[in-house]
């Protein structure tokens, strides 16, 4: 689809240059923003959203008593996470959490998601730089995406992973 749009100069000196520096037209960039709008501001934007730094978020994690980084976790999880996904697809399901936590990789890059299967089992892997709370946070935020949707996965976690398997 072809539309036209006035843009604020200033705006379009930043992307050009952004362009330029990811080595990739200003029509896909501007394609990638809309893109980013669409599957997550869009949604999030009905939340109280703050962005912060990957280094001050892992700070503030560090700071907090085990308990807390747990209760952080799930609430995540079964607050704005559920709300989201209801507001996205409808319903809760797997394939909606599975493209939540997609989603929340991609256009926030809180960390990065892969996902397998092997001998009937799948297998969702979050890495993250957040250290060993960040590991506690995470845990409790995947048992409590996938509790949602009737599933109690065997999760196992380093300092930079959490593992859920279903």
């Amino acid at each position: 689809m072809t539309r036209s749009f006035r843009v604020d100069e200033l705006a379009l000196e930043a992307i050009e240059k952004d362009a330029a520096r990811a080595n990739v037209s200003v029509n896909t960039l501007v394609n990638q923003l809309l893109l980013s709008y669409a599957n997550f501001d869009h949604y999030f934007s009905r939340f109280q959203t703050v962005k912060i730094t990957s280094d001050a978020f892992s700070y503030l994690i560090q700071c907090v008593p085990d308990e807390c980084a747990v209760e952080a976790g799930g609430r995540t999880a079964s607050s704005i996470a559920r709300s989201v996904i209801l507001a996205k697809h409808g319903s809760l399901s797997l394939d909606g959490v599975l493209d939540h936590l997609k989603t929340i990789s991609e256009y926030s890059k809180f960390y990065t998601f892969s996902e397998s299967e092997r001998g009937g089992r799948r297998a969702v892997i979050l890495i993250h730089s957040f250290g060993p709370k960040g590991s506690i946070y995470f845990t409790e935020y995947l048992k409590s995406m996938f509790e949602m949707v009737g599933l109690k996965p065997k999760i196992t976690s380093t300092e930079k992973a959490v593992n859920a398997s279903f």
